[in-house]
């Protein structure tokens, strides 16, 4: 598989001050610039995580071209669902992250899994950007940021700039998000003040 930072069933995890990109994967499994608490390949639409980590910080890290153009996901910064603890994903810069995602794989420059733990999410830049590649329309979601939880989640999201300017493949029927929710209202516990979204 394709990964630059992978780690599970980690507390007080720092991942900090990394350059990761030019990851390219024309087939299955997903491609991930930094992961903490998801399976190698346990992004989708719906998966939430299972290796759990807790009070994780990812900061000041650059994530470049990170692409999955054989159908499978491509995540810039990943955190997995967390029942305890607070994390922080901070400062970090992510760009290229692009997939022709379908049957729930997608695109997403960071992606929460959600649950009980608090998660802060400040000061991020994120530029979803370009047309997607592969020969498989894409038929999923591309977002900045992306939370897979079915439940609201304790999350605030503040004074970031999320971007989405991506097009799609021949035929793509996905669609392109600043902020993707898998839940519904009521957003108990969400927080987004002073962002700049785009899509």
């Amino acid at each position: 598989g394709v990964s630059g930072i992978l780690a599970g069933y980690e507390d007080n995890l720092l991942i900090s001050g990394n350059n990761v990109s030019g990851m390219n994967q024309t087939s299955s499994p997903d491609v991930l610039g930094i992961a903490a608490g998801f399976a190698h390949s346990g992004f989708s639409a719906t998966t939430a995580g299972a290796n759990e980590c807790t009070n994780v910080t990812i900061t000041n890290n650059i994530v470049g071209s990170v692409v999955n153009s054989g159908t499978f996901s491509a995540v810039g910064i990943g955190l997995g669902t967390a029942a305890t603890g607070t994390s922080l994903v901070a400062n970090n810069m992510i760009s290229g992250v692009s997939a022709n995602g379908t049957a729930g794989d997608f695109a997403a420059g960071i992606v929460l899994g959600g649950g009980a733990g608090q998660v802060n999410v400040y000061n991020n830049t994120v530029s979803m950007q370009g047309t997607i590649t592969g020969s498989t329309a894409a038929s999923q979601v591309s977002a900045c940021l992306a939370v897979t939880n079915t439940s609201p989640s304790p999350i605030d999201i503040k004074n970031n700039i999320l971007t989405n300017t991506q097009a799609g493949n021949s035929g793509a029927t996905l669609r392109f998000n600043a902020i993707a929710l898998r839940y519904a209202s009521p957003y108990t516990g969400l927080l987004s003040n002073n962002n700049d979204l785009y899509a």
